[in-house]
């Protein structure tokens, strides 16, 4: 069971019988107060071991109501295979980005090795799937597909809520092929009248019919635009937050921008990747002016826009190549 759900069955258990060992005395009711005393100490020890030890791979919870759902039997499965197909897809497209860089919009996704989740559980009421990442939770630090499907589980949640500025920061991650993905899962609980309630980590989320009708049409209307571009300027990084301030003159004035930093460039800054066959040295490239490779998303959504930046790469030194 998700561990969120165990724990508020596990918290639940321990209220009853707290309540049940208040309405009696040792004395009234020696082998009752002892069996209940039993319990209380058991579920207590289960919440304090939950408590110790905490998540760090990933497991997501999707429950369906409405349309394809008939009641506490059973769910149609040509809905759920769509609705587990695409998820996997959203998540395993978001792997492959934060893995490899930007993607190409068509085309077969690459092969990641830690996108694949597997369905672990089905939950009566309003059906439900837990999908969790395969093996055991040993890790000490989140996974990577944890932070991935941590990540999705907000957008998810950002996109159905309505929220214009919790939706802009979720969707940062977005880029054209991931929007066509998110677009077709809206599309399908819309067009099959479904709800959806979500949880992942301590989020618990649910949204009616109308939530999700008002999320397929603000992905409707969202347009993105990517492409790269070649900057000059003082770079700064913070490595720990994989982010980075760029500045820059335009025009006679200082301008600056700032954003995510992308596998290849986390890659150069640590040391770890070639620039035309020279090894960088993590200690020489703060506070230097270079040119650098930028991915470029401009947002479109009605009236609104917005423009997103991520370093892609060091090209090189500014007054190396000027010479």
């Amino acid at each position: 069971m998700l561990n969120k759900l165990e724990y508020e069955a596990l918290a639940a258990d321990l209220a009853a019988v707290n309540a049940l060992l208040a309405d009696r005395t040792e004395d009234e009711d020696p082998i009752g107060w002892m069996q209940y005393s039993f319990r209380k100490k058991e579920l207590e020890q289960k919440l304090s071991k939950m408590q110790q030890n905490q998540l760090h791979h990933a497991q997501l919870g999707l429950f369906f109501g409405g349309g394809p759902v008939l009641g506490s039997r059973g769910i149609h499965a040509d809905f759920a295979g769509q609705a587990l197909n695409m998820m996997q897809t959203l998540i395993k497209s978001r792997c492959a980005e934060v893995e490899m860089g930007p993607l190409k919009q068509r085309g077969k996704l690459p092969q990641t090795e830690r996108s694949q989740l597997i369905v672990t559980q089905i939950l009566r009421g309003s059906i439900g799937f837990v999908l969790e990442e395969a093996g055991e939770n040993s890790e000490i630090i989140d996974t990577p597909l944890k932070e991935v499907v941590d990540e999705i589980s907000q957008l998810l949640i950002a996109t159905a809520e309505g929220d214009s500025m919790k939706f802009e920061q979720a969707s940062e991650s977005l880029d054209q092929r991931i929007l066509n993905s998110l677009r077709g899962f809206f599309a399908l609980l819309d067009e099959q009248e479904a709800t959806l309630r979500i949880v992942c980590g301590e989020k618990d989320s649910s949204f009616n019919r109308e939530a999700i009708q008002s999320a397929y049409l603000r992905l409707q209307a969202l347009e993105i635009h990517e492409f790269s571009k070649e900057l000059c300027g003082v770079l700064y990084v913070r490595p720990g937050k994989r982010d980075f301030e760029l500045h820059y003159c335009d025009a006679g004035q200082m301008e600056k921008l700032d954003g995510k930093l992308l596998p290849q460039a986390i890659a150069q800054i640590a040391g770890q990747a070639e620039l035309e066959g020279t090894q960088l040295d993590p200690e020489n490239i703060v506070g230097r002016r270079w040119r650098v490779l930028l991915n470029v998303k401009e947002y479109k959504e009605r009236k609104r826009e917005r423009t997103s930046y991520a370093l892609q790469s060091l090209l090189g030194l500014a007054d190396e190549l000027a010479h």
